[in-house]
């Protein structure tokens, strides 16, 4: 690394991000394939609005948050493409050989943690409050898509060598490539000091 990367202006530490290149999830019908009531902890109204993964079959989904066994041919929650294709991998940081803390919740927006909510978790084969989701039903403008993943715990230093760690668990394959980016923010954003 070449340069400190801390925030002095927002007092946080530095942001680990995820990105896919070539990962269209702004296609009409992948974004169109959820139910914003189910979202809610009620019903999806009308189920087509998740075509054409309504089932707990479609989704390939077989146990519930809480370790219950799913019924195939019930509805599917959450459903839709953006939920079976939820990106899943784990990342980690080390500094010679140790992890160093990465905090991965208050990572989605307010606005959404106030929307999300779970509904029967016995039902539910993701949990649908879980900020990763909130994060990755958000709409990507380009082919590429940039999620926050967490927050590192400490500053990172120039001249110390650290090590991110990947846990592949994410299912589906694409054309483009899978990337980290680590940054630090100010009170209007990303800044410009990106390892």
């Amino acid at each position: 690394m070449h340069q400190d990367l801390h925030s002095p202006l927002s007092h946080r530490e530095p942001d680990l991000y995820y990105t896919l290149s070539n990962f269209y999830s702004n296609h009409r019908s992948y974004l169109k394939s959820k139910s914003f009531s189910q979202l809610r902890g009620s019903s999806p109204k009308p189920l087509s609005d998740c075509s054409p993964i309504t089932s707990n079959s479609d989704a390939s989904a077989s146990t519930s948050i809480v370790n219950t066994r799913l019924s195939p041919s019930a509805v599917a929650v959450p459903c839709g493409l953006i939920a079976k294709h939820k990106f899943n991998d784990t990342f980690g940081l080390r500094e010679k050989g140790v992890h160093l803390g990465l905090g991965t919740g208050d990572v989605a927006r307010p606005v959404d943690k106030g929307r999300f909510r779970n509904g029967d978790q016995a039902q539910q084969y993701l949990d649908v409050q879980d900020e990763q989701l909130m994060n990755w039903f958000q709409a990507g403008v380009f082919a590429e898509v940039k999620r926050l993943y967490g927050r590192v715990e400490k500053d990172l230093h120039a001249g110390v060598e650290y090590e991110v760690v990947v846990t592949r668990n994410w299912a589906y394959r694409m054309d483009g490539r899978t990337a980290v980016v680590i940054s630090d923010t100010s009170q209007f954003g990303d800044s410009d000091e990106v390892l």
